[in-house]
């Protein structure tokens, strides 16, 4: 047998699998008698130069050797060239038991196939890396060696020499087709609900990239709202001409039409609100209809933290547990020595120090409450710090400093006062991030909210009850004694915005009862800015009450407003048929959620009064909060970690999709997006079957 230049030549052992492989040891080629006869006999066309190498020319490429017999054998050429010479010699009963054959492989592979999609739906949804640092130790291929323990078909998948499916450009492709089809039935949803508003927030991912979280908020035709996550966007800048931009270009790529965009939600940024430049301005210059609402969550948070930083002492106090918390907790040494420390005390607690979260509204009571349980404890803790000589004189000048501040009654009155007025605004914190909470809902928590703190403000035996309790407690934990301020200059006492007192209660009392008054007032103040006065004429339409304004009636202006989407003399008709049905059937409607579960649960309503249900469809799909998108920085922080910061923008969309609509993923039918990855290419067709 003549040996190749390179020292390789062909082998016999490959007949032993191979059986219609031939070779010519004269010519030192390999031929395919099976093809060659097929093309001699007209049964196939010799068009492949592939073909011809194995029927006409002869395979001497030695180098590769047995990959390329394999090559050819799972050719379709050569397996159409074996079925037409067995369908000669053997008649019509091979044709059948080919067919036979070859469908019952088609339809195996269909359903490794299967497998293949449940396995990347699985890791999309539950937010799971599909990579490993190899790819046989990937979380794909352990979740899919898994399931072939239990599935014949998984483990005969796996054992192919070649063509799995399994690499990383159809993981990608089948990731992006099943998120694209969860995308296609919101926008479907969307779509068919008419209008909807836009909801949208910025945040920095770990590779240090803003991110523009778009969303979006809709009622249906039952009256039920939804707000729907469409995917993130990169920010290369975030001045208000970029992120316009970048909004419009996003919901238009989609497929929805802005000029049936009625609202827009964002935080109170310049760059968002802007009154004249603003990312809300810019949406009005072209759609006047956009009406824009300030996150509710986000201003119950500024009116808070305003009314602390608003006074020394208070602004004093936040500082000072941000400090206390960082130091502690900054260092893995000092919080062991802590935690050590304090499971020794006699003042031991179950919860742990937390900062004092800028964005996570409802984990600030929680960092207070902790704070000042183990208030009597880091005193105690800074204190033996202070006096240990085996630490260096940073770490114990700053221990000096912070038991300076915390001994302070001051500080401890303040963290008191923010402990119950957070107290206070928590549940209202919680109700507002609720999905689907309607502007009218917001206005009544905040109305009832802002009153039981205006009572708190007003009463004075509340702020002698709170100033005797806390000056019981801090004598308890060896506080110094409440005294008054040292006198200071007209300037500065103008700047503080205090009054001298001539007692030391009296000098805590008022500042409780400024900071009180000053939130409650700030709650509604807030709340009334921007487009409320439009919002609360339309509440004013749908409620069917007597406008107060002075000169044109509410029913005036939401009619010239919504000129294009309603009929304003058929609503004229239509509130007279609301009073009648709600007389007769003696049912009160006083509150917009009166008026939504009135409409919700009387099919025959929107039929009867199309323009008033029109018109509440547009009201409650207005976004009071931004919500929505600050769930999906969550899934943001959970997906692009550290290890993955490398992740392209198109794959961090498509993970995040099925993470975030985890139900609807887990709805959505495979086998169509299964028919459509399989008409993609030849070779697909040719190895699985349609289902």
């Amino acid at each position: 047998m003549p040996v190749a230049a390179e020292g390789r030549s062909y082998r016999r052992s490959w007949e032993e699998e191979y059986s219609w492989l031939k070779y010519d040891s004269a010519r030192d080629r390999a031929f395919c008698p099976t093809c060659t006869w097929a093309v001699e006999h007209n049964k196939v066309n010799l068009i492949q130069a592939s073909a011809q190498v194995w029927t006409v020319i002869g395979y001497n490429n030695w180098k590769k050797g047995k990959q390329g017999v394999r090559i050819h054998h799972e050719s379709r050429f050569h397996k159409d060239s074996t079925q037409m010479k067995l369908i000669t010699e053997q008649g019509p009963k091979a044709r059948i038991t080919l067919d036979e054959k070859t469908v019952k492989r088609l339809k195996e592979n269909s359903g490794a196939l299967k497998i293949i999609f449940d396995c990347l739906l699985f890791l999309g949804r539950q937010g799971v890396s599909v990579r490993g640092h190899t790819d046989e130790r990937s979380n794909f291929y352990e979740i899919m060696t898994l399931v072939g323990k239990y599935n014949q078909d998984a483990a005969a998948w796996l054992n192919r020499e070649s063509y799995k499916w399994i690499s990383h450009d159809i993981s990608n492709e089948i990731l992006e087709m099943m998120a694209k089809e969860v995308l296609r039935n919101e926008i479907s949803e969307i779509k068919q609900a008419q209008f909807f508003c836009i909801m949208a927030d910025e945040t920095t991912d770990v590779a240090t990239k803003e991110q523009l979280s778009l969303c979006v908020r809709y009622t249906d035709e039952k009256f039920d709202v939804h707000e729907s996550f469409l995917g993130m966007i990169e920010c290369p800048c975030t001045d208000a001409a970029t992120l316009h931009k970048l909004i419009s270009d996003g919901l238009t790529s989609l497929g929805l039409d802005l000029s049936l965009c009625r609202g827009q939600g964002y935080d109170g940024a310049a760059a968002m609100a802007g009154r004249l430049s603003g990312v809300q301005a810019r949406f009005k210059e072209t759609y006047p209809t956009m009406l824009y609402l300030h996150c509710a969550g986000h201003q119950i948070n500024l009116v808070v933290h305003d009314c602390f930083k608003a006074t020394r002492q208070g602004l004093h106090a936040i500082s000072v547990l941000h400090a206390v918390v960082n130091f502690i907790k900054s260092s893995p040494k000092r919080l062991d020595s802590f935690e050590k420390f304090s499971l020794t005390s006699e003042h031991r607690v179950s919860s742990s120090l937390r900062p004092l979260c800028a964005t996570r509204w409802i984990m600030q009571l929680p960092a207070v409450n902790a704070f000042l349980d183990q208030y009597q404890a880091i005193l105690d803790w800074l204190a033996e710090t202070l006096n240990d000589g085996n630490l260096d004189a940073i770490s114990r000048s700053k221990a000096s400093s912070h038991l300076h501040s915390m001994d302070d009654f001051d500080v401890y009155f303040l963290l008191r006062i923010m402990q119950k007025l957070l107290f206070i605004l928590n549940p209202v914190h919680i109700e507002v991030q609720k999905h689907g909470i309607s502007v009218g809902r917001v206005r009544e928590l905040l109305e009832s909210v802002s009153s039981t703190i205006s009572w708190n403000a007003g009463t004075e035996s509340e702020a002698s009850v709170m100033f005797e309790a806390t000056k019981e407690s801090a004598t308890a934990i060896g506080l110094q004694m409440p005294s008054l301020p040292r006198a200071t200059g007209r300037r500065a006492m103008r700047s503080q915005g205090q009054q001298r007192n001539s007692t030391v209660e009296g000098f805590y009392q008022n500042i409780y009862s400024n900071i009180f008054t000053e939130c409650s007032n700030s709650l509604l103040i807030r709340y009334s800015k921007h487009d409320m006065k439009m919002i609360n004429d339309i509440e004013t339409v749908l409620l069917n009450k007597t406008s107060k304004s002075d000169d044109t009636s509410a029913f005036e202006k939401v009619t010239t407003f919504y000129y294009s989407d309603l009929d304003s003399n058929m609503m004229r008709m239509e509130q007279q048929q609301l009073r009648s049905f709600t007389q007769q059937k003696n049912i009160s409607v006083s509150t917009m959620s009166q008026l939504h579960n009135l409409f919700s649960k009387n099919e025959i309503l929107p039929l009867m009064l199309p323009n008033m249900a029109q018109l509440l469809r547009m009201y409650l799909s207005l976004p009071c909060t931004t919500c929505e998108a600050e769930r999906s920085f969550s899934a943001l922080r959970r997906l692009k970690t550290y290890l993955r910061s490398s992740m392209t923008q198109q794959r961090l969309n498509h993970v995040l999709v099925l993470n975030v609509h985890q139900k609807e993923a887990a709805k959505m039918p495979l086998e169509p997006l299964m028919n459509e990855g399989i008409d993609r290419a030849t070779v697909r067709k040719n190895t699985f079957a349609k289902l």
